[in-house]
């Protein structure tokens, strides 16, 4: 006699155990979400806009500026721009460096390639230069706006020109105006050791430095607003301002600001603070609360600079709530208590073994804040915590993730589902790839693959359809639709293996009844039967089609355990499961 199984199993993923230790489980999801414990497939994604911007994007930004105006902007390694009302991505790249050269340019005949003379350039490869008031030299005229190709040495570079030259020649003229950008910063990367790796005065005189704790980070920006304005800095140089009421001009310097090592973040008492200020790793610098200009700290005014003890670097920081921010070394994370004392923060550890695994590896959300470290997933709510259910992906996670490359690992919170998604690269992967996402009401946790993503922010006027640069240089609005811009996104849910009869005799599954609160396109049932958990193979393994509306499938295998796969990858395919049975028979009975 048959008996029909439900096949019951908990919301979200457990990873780190057997698939038979993991019974009664979701072992592997892809591209699937719970709602009400119950899985559906997750929204896809189109183009925010068709045009695309230049370089890696580690930072999106969303701001209200006056009136009505909402704005976008993206930060890359190479550029600074932003997305007008009319959808147009424009550049306002901040100019570093400009003066007059002489005679600059040597052309080659027959030759694209330019080479531009500049004492001490100190330019890298990928910024982009502009030049004015040139003569032609070598029958072509150099003019406008064009990117370094190579870099000869500290007083030369070249670039490529629109058309040939028509002979070897130097020259350009005796004024030649130029101005350069903020210099392209690298994509990736890239781990150091040896003599000078980390700040000044760290460790042991004359000791090697380990490639755990010294990474050479990619080209981060850090972008918020002050007012209407977008404060804008990039890892490793100055903070600029850029007043969106003139969109036709570029941002502009912050007069008096230090350089950093590591970008900045604003407080709620509207202090933009300095990471790694003046090069020092574990400074923090900020100006007086009202003048943005005056940052050297005096009896009177409330500048002030800060330098913390525990950990090699800061690698991030935010505003939580009025008068509280935290600030995350490699080692630890830091209170920041507002005091408005001549001391204006006070500066506590909060907790420890939780430093922050990359610049943007954090949300904050209803005042706690939520983050990953190497060593696992955290959260402030005034005290320092493991994220729930952290246990069942972490494990997976560390054997999972690029160790060079994690700290372009970054994080968003989807307010729709109440969903924290973290996105990091995978071993032998440049940029993020795989995502691993929590609800933070259940604490039921998701894992999955993404094409490449690189940075995340939720947009003002469509708050459930968060916005991420890839890899291509567009923007993709997700939870737009069904398919990935026009193709298929295909999702995958598996069930641990389970015994049929308590695993102690063999059976037989003859049907298996499906169970969607809705289904659009075909659905792919995947069935493995094994005698015992480590089999080098499955005793059977079948794969049948699930059409719209079937209310059975007709099946015959046996086995002592049993494991399903559904899964659908076809062009707006989606699913929401209910509650689906298994059909079983004792060994060789009929139905």
């Amino acid at each position: 006699m048959a008996n029909f199984t439900p096949l019951e199993t908990p919301p979200g993923v457990l990873l780190t155990t057997s698939k038979y230790g993991a019974k009664g489980r979701f072992v592997d999801v892809d591209w699937c979400r719970f709602v009400a414990d119950r899985p559906q497939k997750i929204g896809g994604w189109a183009k925010f806009i068709s045009t695309t911007f230049v370089g890696k994007a580690r930072a999106l930004f969303t701001w209200a500026g006056a009136g009505t105006n909402r704005y976008m902007a993206i930060g890359t390694n190479c550029k600074l721009s932003y997305i007008d009302a009319d959808d147009t991505i424009k550049d306002i790249t901040p100019y570093d460096n400009s003066g007059t050269l002489t005679n600059p340019f040597d052309t080659t005949d027959t030759s694209t390639t330019v080479t531009v003379n500049d004492t001490a350039h100190a330019l890298t490869v990928g910024t982009t230069v502009d030049f004015d008031g040139a003569s032609a030299v070598g029958g072509i005229t150099i003019d406008g706006e064009y990117v370094v190709n190579a870099v000869i040495d500290a007083d030369s570079y070249t670039i490529t020109h629109s058309s040939a030259a028509t002979s070897t020649v130097s020259g350009g003229g005796g004024s030649v105006d130029y101005q350069y950008e903020v210099n392209c910063g690298p994509e990736d990367a890239a781990e150091g050791a040896g003599w000078g790796i980390g700040g000044w005065g760290t460790g042991a005189w004359s000791a090697e430095r380990s490639d755990e704790d010294f990474t050479n980070l990619p080209h981060f920006w850090f972008l918020e607003s002050y007012g209407s304005n977008l404060l804008a800095h990039q890892l490793n140089g100055k903070l600029w301002q850029w007043d969106p009421t003139t969109p036709s001009t570029r941002a502009v310097i912050v007069s008096g600001a230090p350089t950093a090592n590591f970008g900045f973040f604003m407080t709620n008492e509207r202090f933009p603070v300095i990471l790694g200020a003046g090069g020092e790793a574990m400074n923090l610098q900020w100006p007086d609360q009202s003048d943005i200009t005056d940052w050297t700290a005096t009896a009177t005014n409330t500048a002030r600079t800060r330098t913390l003890q525990r950990g090699n670097l800061i690698m991030g920081g935010t505003a939580l709530d009025d008068l509280i921010a935290l600030v995350w070394t490699d080692k630890v994370v830091y209170r920041m208590t507002y005091t408005r004392s001549s001391f204006v923060y006070e500066t506590k550890v909060a907790g420890e073994n939780c430093g922050l695994i990359g610049p943007k590896a954090f949300a904050i959300v209803d005042k706690k804040a939520f983050w990953m470290s190497k060593h696992g997933f955290h959260l402030y709510d005034g005290f320092v915590r493991a994220v729930p259910g952290e246990d069942q992906v972490i494990d997976w996670i560390l054997r999972n993730i690029n160790t060079v490359q994690q700290a372009k690992t970054f994080c968003g919170y989807n307010p729709r589902y109440k969903e924290i998604w973290w996105i990091f690269p995978s071993t032998g992967i440049t940029e993020p790839d795989t995502y691993v996402a929590v609800n933070i009401n259940t604490f039921v946790w998701i894992k999955g693959s993404i094409p490449a993503r690189t940075a995340w922010a939720i947009q003002h006027n469509k708050p459930n359809n968060p916005a991420m640069a890839d890899g291509d240089g567009y923007i993709m609005e997700h939870e737009s639709g069904l398919d990935a811009d026009g193709s298929a996104k295909s999702y995958n849910l598996e069930y641990a293996p389970r015994d049929i009869s308590d695993g102690g005799v063999a059976a037989d599954i003859s049907g298996f009844v499906p169970d969607f609160e809705r289904q659009t396109g075909d659905v792919t049932l995947t069935i493995e039967t094994r005698d015992k958990p480590q089999d080098a193979a499955a005793l059977e393994s079948e794969t049948f089609t699930l059409a719209e509306g079937e209310e059975m499938e007709d099946i015959w295998m046996a086995g002592r355990q049993i494991s399903f796969q559904l899964s659908g990858n076809s062009v707006g395919c989606d699913f929401r499961l209910g509650r689906v049975r298994a059909e079983v028979h004792r060994a060789g009975a009929r139905r």
